[in-house]
Parts: C-alpha cells; structure tokens; sequence
C-alpha cells in the first residue's frame, strides 16, 4: 500500500435479512485505484490488492462492495476478491447498453484473471410503470437474463432523500414503495444463500 494511504472503517449497515452484511464504502477501497502497476505488482502474488485491504475485516456473512461500472483497476480487484456480481440496471435504453458491455468487459476480466465473480442477479431500478421505456428495458433484460433478473426497484424520492437524513430507506420511509422493494430483494438474496453454499 502507498505510504500514507489511509482506509476508511467499514461500516455495518441496518438490513433486514437475518444474515450479518458488511457495505463497504467506496472511500474505503478507492485508494485501490490509485495504486500504480509497479505499486501492484509489488503485491502478493496469492494476495490481490483489495484483499490485502480488506483482510482485517471481521467476519460476517456478506461484504457488499459499490464499484462503479467502469474499466478500472479497482474494478479488477474486486472481480478477483468477490464471488459473484449483483448489477442494478436503470430503466434507460442508455443503462441497458451500458450494462451490456460492462458484462462482457467482466467475462473478459474472469478470463485474464482464470476465475472471477459470477454474474448472480440483475436489478432494474428507476422502474417507472408510467413510463414505455420502463417497460421496454425490463424486458429486454429478461429476454437476455431470463431468472436472473429481479423484481424491479420502483422510482421513489424517499430514496433520493434518505441518504441526506443519515438514515436508511427501511428507517426513513419504511412503509415506502423503496422500503418494499428492496426489503424484497433482500429476502431474495437471504433465501439465494451465497454461491459457494448454493452450488455446493
């Protein structure tokens, strides 16, 4: 690691599935990306960066990582540290494109890399029924995604302004159309289990 780097502490955050769930934030493994090849390099072979990070973390059931969708050294990482790839999709012609390339950008990252994360669910969010592109988007992924796609996250502004009041959208707005939606994805993702237990 860079001399002077310095790593935010994960923070736990409220969920509603029974399981323990770490976010990490994005200031914690952004200072990845500013690591230079020599500086990666100069890493454990058997050690990728992020986890070399992420290493002193306690245990818990789940680590959520929030990358952007870009072609990043960050990103690199955390294919090679992750075990599977949850990839929210908002309802634009756009996003849908977007998406679609970043896939086959993580196909390419698990082939360079000899394993990467599994593509497990893709999440439509800004859903808006009133709205044909809303539509539109969704079924395309569930042409291309089929049982992978889930039930899509409805545009709501609690959502926008929870995060301003410090709260989560389940303490902010919990009988909200946000707080059901994502209350069920996450019981879908309790029930999924993680990868290697579901496979196993």
């Amino acid at each position: 690691m860079p001399a002077g780097a310095e790593v935010t502490a994960p923070v736990p955050v409220p969920s509603t599935i029974t399981t323990s769930v770490l976010l990490v934030p994005n200031a914690a493994v952004t200072v990845v990306s500013a690591l230079t090849a020599e500086q990666v390099q100069r890493l454990e072979d058997d050690a990728p960066a992020l986890a070399s990070l992420l290493v002193r973390l306690p245990v818990y059931d789940y680590h959520l990582l929030d990358c952007a969708p870009s072609a990043s050294l960050l990103t690199v990482n955390a294919v090679a540290y992750t075990e599977e790839v949850f990839i929210p999709v908002s309802m634009e012609m756009l996003a849908l494109a977007g998406a679609r390339h970043f896939m086959r950008y993580l196909r390419d990252i698990s082939r360079v890399l000899g394993s990467g994360a599994a593509i497990r669910l893709i999440v439509p969010t800004f859903y808006d029924p009133r709205r044909r592109v809303s539509e539109t988007v969704l079924q395309s992924l569930i042409h291309d995604f089929g049982a992978r796609v889930t039930h899509p996250i409805r545009i709501d502004t609690k959502l926008s302004e929870a995060p301003g009041s410090g709260q989560t959208i389940f303490e902010y707005a919990p009988g909200g159309r946000g707080a059901e939606d994502f209350s069920r994805l996450a019981d879908l993702v309790e029930k999924m289990g993680p990868l290697a237990a579901a496979s196993g």
